[in-house]
């Protein structure tokens, strides 16, 4: 399989790329996102990491995440199909979990601005250098995006965690910490959404054999030593407090 795949993935990708940028039929649309989702997972499986990866950030891209006034049904059609992907293909993704991370990170503070209940500055930016008409045509955007994508779908990717096998867990552990750092570098305004992520996996996994328990638990307090020592108090105290449930 790995040998033809390394020879026909390209072609796939300008594939189903071309598609999903230009067509307007809906059952196309389903078969080129259905066919990037299996790229993702057949790449995986061939520990094809750099394909995996251009797979998964293609989904990203037709996402608009980033471009939020690009962002119209196709892209809530990508978004939920690059999460059905991580929900169901967890065990191969392997090292591509940051950039699921990152999608998911940017995709949580939408929804939150959506709800009101987040301050958008880092969003929008300077309000005093954005048109008013700007400012709510993204609000309406988010709102949009919070009401059609709920948190439990996002959700589902953590609690199913306690499927992947040895090796996926560490990987996804680890991936969960490296996003959880970049997020908490702004001391002034840090985002905690995959700190509580780790916590939580944590809880879910703790049942896991005791052999790669320890192997999570090791990168876990890695990473929240170097939390628990973070400039901003609030966010050290929060590290701490974070791990009396587990």
């Amino acid at each position: 399989v790995k040998p033809f795949l390394e020879t026909i993935w390209s072609i796939l990708l300008a594939t189903f790329s071309l598609v999903i940028e230009q067509t307007d039929d809906q059952k196309s649309l389903d078969l080129s996102l259905g066919g990037l989702a299996l790229c993702v997972k057949l790449t995986g499986f061939c520990d094809m990491q750099v394909e995996r990866e251009v797979f998964i950030h293609s989904l990203i891209r037709f996402s608009h995440i980033d471009y939020l006034k690009q962002f119209n049904a196709k892209s809530l059609q990508c978004t939920k199909a690059l999460i059905e992907a991580a929900t169901q293909h967890g065990n191969y993704i392997r090292k591509s979990w940051k950039n699921v991370f990152e999608f998911l990170s940017k995709l949580d503070q939408i929804r939150m601005i959506g709800s009101g209940v987040s301050d958008d500055a880092e969003l929008l930016g300077n309000k005093e250098q954005k048109a008013n008409n700007q400012r709510d045509q993204i609000h309406d955007i988010a709102q949009y995006i919070a009401i059609a994508i709920d948190a439990h779908s996002i959700d589902q990717i953590f609690t199913r965690s306690v499927y992947l096998d040895g090796e996926c867990i560490l990987d996804f552990i680890e991936g969960l910490c490296k996003m959880s750092s970049e997020e908490l570098l702004n001391s002034k305004s840090p985002r905690i959404f995959s700190l509580l992520k780790i916590v939580e996996v944590a809880d879910y996994n703790m049942d896991r054999i005791k052999f790669i328990w320890a192997k999570i638990w090791k990168i876990m307090m890695e990473h929240f030593s170097k939390v628990g020592c973070h400039e901003n108090p609030q966010v050290a105290l929060y590290a701490v407090d974070s791990l009396k449930p587990v």
